[in-house]
């Protein structure tokens, strides 16, 4: 949020996950520092960049406050819940209920 050349280099963080990753990786953005962002400090990372960063790769961007703890547990609980769904999908690719 703080720094714009932290979120241009986005794209190529992208591109080393894509080369060296594996293949079905779950990918998401977590933006840190919302603390710092209020009216006397802008920030340099705007709604626009991130709402165009995530039409153009389908990547969701959370912003959170390590310092406020600020959608901390919200935006990991929203990591476990997808991953927990691709799980149960892999398991389970014609979503028949599971007997367990």
């Amino acid at each position: 949020m703080t720094k714009k050349q932290t979120f241009t280099n986005l794209d190529s963080w992208l591109l080393d996950i894509e080369k060296h990753g594996a293949i079905e990786v779950e990918l998401m953005v977590i933006g840190n520092k919302s603390d710092m962002v209020d009216c006397k400090n802008k920030p340099e990372v705007t709604a626009t960049d991130i709402a165009e960063f995530t039409k153009r790769t389908g990547i969701p961007i959370y912003l959170t406050s390590a310092k406020s703890g600020a959608n901390i547990d919200s935006t990991f609980l929203k990591l476990t819940d997808t991953l927990i769904e691709k799980t149960k999908l892999n398991i389970n690719p014609g979503n028949e209920p599971l007997r367990l």
